[in-house]
């Protein structure tokens, strides 16, 4: 059994690292994809589409299924959005994984996105482009990871990505867990539980964790999230 991970939205595979560390040392094959504008510059990823970022995800998956019988998807984030997308498009996916899926956000310059996108574009229109206001800056949660400017036009892609996914969840319909913090200051709770009510599995799993941070896998308490994960794909593992 292979695992692929898919990191978040403005971050990079170190996200993951410790997930991945965590689930090699069970004796599973972990690939963690780097999706494509990340790792590099907030300007590469102003200009790149979801479509782009599918294909990174698809290029992870070949190249696990090659190596193994059997691949679970999981990611964090607008990861664990893109995970549950290939749940639905890839035949025979053993299960799948999200954590802090971003299908409601909370945060002002997230809201501001679609409002901001069509200021730019009016602003093209009228040929001024020094008005326009294609990135915000922000403070994350890990600044050594992810980007400390917001690309308007990705998030704006970010956002019309999970509203198509919103409409294809009863499609999902393999073993499937779901991971959320109970205070995220980005991820309406609510929104990840609208995803699991709303999913087409009959085996589905909900955890909830008390934190009051989005970064569910990286530092303090972490190792709860690894452990449902690792119980998850243990489960996987014995059922075959």
């Amino acid at each position: 059994l292979g695992v692929v991970l898919v990191h978040g939205f403005l971050a990079a595979p170190l996200e993951l690292a410790g997930l991945a560390a965590y689930l090699h040392a069970k004796g599973l094959s972990v690939y963690l994809v780097r999706l494509r504008g990340h790792g590099t510059s907030p300007e590469d990823l102003a200009g790149r589409s979801s479509a782009e970022w599918v294909d990174s995800v698809d290029r992870g998956y070949a190249l696990m299924s090659a190596l193994c019988k059997r691949v679970v998807i999981g990611g964090f984030s607008f990861g664990g959005g893109l995970a549950l997308d290939a749940a639905i498009r890839i035949d025979g996916l053993a299960g799948v994984f999200a954590a802090c899926p971003p299908l409601r956000l909370c945060s002002r310059s997230a809201r501001m996105a679609p409002l901001l996108t069509v200021w730019n574009r009016v602003k093209d229109l009228a040929h001024l482009h020094g008005h326009k206001k294609e990135f915000v800056d922000i403070s994350p949660e890990h600044p050594h990871i992810n980007y400390l400017r917001l690309p308007i036009q990705g998030m704006w892609e970010l956002e019309r990505f999970m509203k198509s996914l919103e409409e294809r969840l009863s499609e999902v319909r393999i073993p499937a867990l779901l991971l959320q913090s109970d205070g995220d200051p980005t991820v309406d709770p609510q929104g990840t539980a609208h995803i699991f009510e709303h999913l087409g599995s009959s085996d589905k799993t909900y955890r909830t964790f008390a934190s009051k941070r989005h970064g569910i896998l990286l530092g303090e308490g972490a190792d709860q999230v690894y452990g449902e994960i690792g119980a998850f794909i243990d489960r996987l593992r014995q059922g075959h």
